[in-house]
C-alpha cells in the first residue's frame, strides 16, 4: 500500500517522462482533490478547467434536456385541428351517403308507383266509376310492398326502407343551438316506411299522386310549393283524371315548413334525415327559431316521378296458358283502323293466303312464325298465313300495319296496336271474316302484355333505309286511339 507522498512521487516521474502532459499540467495550475474522491473538471482563476476530484454536491450531474421533451403537447394540438377534417370526410362518405340511400330508394318507388298508376288506368276488371280510385290505392300498396320482405305487410323481418329514421333526443344543456350534445336514440331507429296517399278526389298539386299531363321541353325544377313548369294538374273530376294521360308521383322526406307536406289523404312526409358525422365538422350552427338549420333540422330528401302513356312498341303474342290479352293474328291496316267507329262492331274480310296487294284492309298471320321470340314489335315484317280461329269474347292487340316497296316485293311493317274485342270469327271463301269492336280514345292503356319499349332490334333493312323508318315512324304517330303503355318521362 502506497502512501500519498510515494503517490505524488510517481506522478511527477510519470510526468517527466511526458514532457507534453508535464506541460499541460504547469499551465492548467494546482491539482485539487473533491471531498467526494471522484473525478471532475474545475475552473481557475483563469479560466481554464483541469481534471481533479468532483465536490460532494456535483456527484449527480442534472442531465441536459433533449428537444423532444421540449416537445410534449404537439400531437394533441394537431390532433384537434384534424379532428375537423376527420368530422368533414365522415359526413361527406356517411351523411351523404345516407341521403343519397334513402333518395335512390324513394325514386325506386315513385318510378314503380307512377307507371303502376297509368297501367291500370283502364283495367277492364274495374267499372268505370271505380278506376280512379283504385288505380291509386294499387299504386299506393305497390309502393308499401316494395319495402316489405314477404308480401304480407306489417309482418316485415329484414327491415326494408326507404333509409333510416333516426331520431335524436333534445339538447341535454337546454340551448337548441347546441346540437352536438343532442344523442342518438337508437331504441328507437328504424327503417322509413312510406305510406304515399291516394290524393283522391282532391289531385292537389302538392298531394303524393296527381294525374295530368307531361309538358316537354319545359324545365324539371320544383319549386318549395311544388310548382312545376313541366307537369300540369287535370281538374279533380274523375272523367278528367282519367282522361289525362301522364302521373305524378312524389315521396319525401321533409320538415314541413310550409304546411305542404302532411294531410292524411293527400300527403305524406316522412322525417328528414339527421346531420350525424357533420355535426362535428364546421357546418355553422343557427338558432332553430329563426329558421332552416342544416345541424339542427337535417336534410331534405325528395323523390318526384313522371310517367306517361305512349303509342306500345312491343306485345307479347299468346301464350299456351292464355288469360291475357296478347296480339292478334290478324293486322288491319293503319288506314283502315282510323276508319272504324269506336266502341262499334264492325266486320272486316281478311284474306288468308296469297301475296297481300296494296288495296286489302288487313290479312291474317302466324304469330309464332313472325315473332320467333316471343314479342311482335314496332318495324316487325308480317306475311300473309292461315291461322286457327280465335275464341270469340276475347281482347287482343292488332297490329296496324303499312306497305312499303322492297325492291320488286310489297311488305307490310308493324307500325302500331290498337285494342280490340273479338266478337266473332267465320271462315269466308279464302279468308276470314272477323268482328271486332274497336276501343275509343281513354281506353286503350294497356294493362298487361306490352311495353312501351322497343323489345326486340328493328330488321337489317329498316335499319339501312332512314327515308323508310321515318316514314313508319311518322305513321306511328299519326294513329287515332292506339295502344298505349306507361314510360318515365321524368
Amino acid at each position: 500500500m502506497r502512501t500519498q507522498r510515494e503517490n505524488r512521487v510517481c506522478c511527477t516521474l510519470a510526468a517527466a517522462s511526458r514532457p507534453h502532459v508535464a506541460a499541460m499540467k504547469q499551465r492548467a495550475g494546482p491539482k485539487t482533490v473533491g471531498a467526494a474522491g471522484t473525478p471532475s473538471l474545475l475552473p481557475t482563476r483563469r479560466g481554464r478547467a483541469w481534471r481533479g476530484t468532483t465536490p460532494a454536491h456535483h456527484s449527480h450531474p442534472r442531465p441536459a434536456r433533449s428537444k423532444a421533451s421540449s416537445r410534449r403537447g404537439y400531437v394533441l394540438v394537431w390532433y384537434i385541428l384534424l379532428l375537423f377534417g376527420l368530422m368533414a370526410l365522415a359526413a361527406l362518405v356517411i351523411d351523404l351517403g345516407l341521403v343519397r340511400l334513402a333518395q335512390r330508394q324513394m325514386q325506386s318507388a315513385a318510378d314503380l308507383a307512377a307507371r303502376e298508376a297509368l297501367r291500370a288506368r283502364d283495367d277492364p276488371q274495374q267499372p268505370p266509376a271505380l278506376r280512379e280510385p283504385v288505380r291509386r290505392e294499387r299504386a299506393a300498396e305497390l309502393v308499401s310492398l316494395q319495402f316489405d320482405d314477404d308480401g304480407v305487410l306489417g309482418t316485415d323481418v329484414l327491415q326494408l326502407g326507404a333509409g333510416p329514421d333516426l331520431p335524436l333526443a333534445p339538447s341535454s344543456f337546454g340551448d337548441p343551438t347546441l346540437d352536438g350534445s343532442r344523442l342518438l336514440m337508437a331504441d328507437q331507429a328504424a327503417p322509413y316506411k312510406p305510406m304515399l296517399q291516394s290524393n283522391y278526389p282532391q289531385n292537389a298539386p302538392h298531394g303524393d299522386m296527381v294525374a295530368g299531363s307531361y309538358l316537354a321541353g319545359q324545365s324539371p325544377a320544383e319549386s318549395a310549393f311544388y310548382e312545376r313548369a313541366d307537369f300540369a294538374p287535370a281538374a279533380a273530376d274523375d272523367a278528367a283524371m282519367l282522361a289525362a294521360p301522364a302521373m305524378l308521383v312524389r315521396l319525401r322526406r321533409t320538415n314541413d315548413f310550409l304546411g305542404l307536406d302532411q294531410q292524411p289523404g293527400t300527403r305524406h312526409a316522412g322525417p328528414p334525415l339527421p346531420l350525424l358525422f357533420g355535426r362535428g365538422g364546421l357546418v355553422p350552427a343557427r338558432n332553430p327559431s329563426e329558421g332552416y338549420s342544416l345541424r339542427h333540422h337535417g336534410f331534405t330528401v325528395r323523390a318526384t316521378a313522371i310517367a306517361q302513356l305512349v303509342p306500345a312498341m312491343s306485345v307479347g303474342i299468346a301464350s299456351p296458358q292464355g288469360g291475357v290479352p296478347a296480339a292478334a293474328p290478324f293486322a288491319l291496316t293503319a288506314t283502315r283502323w282510323d276508319q272504324l267507329p269506336a266502341q262499334q262492331t264492325s266486320a272486316v274480310l281478311l284474306p288468308s293466303s296469297g301475296p297481300a296487294g296494296a288495296q286489302v284492309e288487313g290479312f291474317t298471320y302466324d304469330p309464332p312464325a313472325a315473332a320467333p321470340e316471343g314479342v311482335l314489335t314496332f318495324g316487325k315484317p308480317l306475311e300473309v298465313a292461315v291461322v286457327a280461329a280465335v275464341e270469340a269474347g276475347t281482347e287482343a292487340y292488332v297490329p296496324l300495319v303499312e306497305s312499303a316497296e322492297s325492291g320488286s316485293m310489297l311488305v307490310w311493317w308493324v307500325v302500331a296496336f290498337g285494342l280490340a274485342r273479338i266478337e266473332a270469327w267465320q271462315a269466308a271463301g279464302d279468308g276470314v271474316l272477323v268482328s271486332l269492336v274497336k276501343q275509343p280514345e281513354g281506353r286503350t292503356a294497356a294493362f298487361s302484355n306490352a311495353s312501351g319499349a322497343l323489345l326486340v332490334g328493328l330488321p337489317p333493312a329498316l335499319l339501312a333505309d332512314r327515308a323508310l323508318f321515318d316514314r313508319l315512324w311518322a305513321s306511328r304517330n299519326n294513329v287515332a286511339a292506339p295502344l298505349l303503355t306507361p314510360v318515365l318521362v321524368r
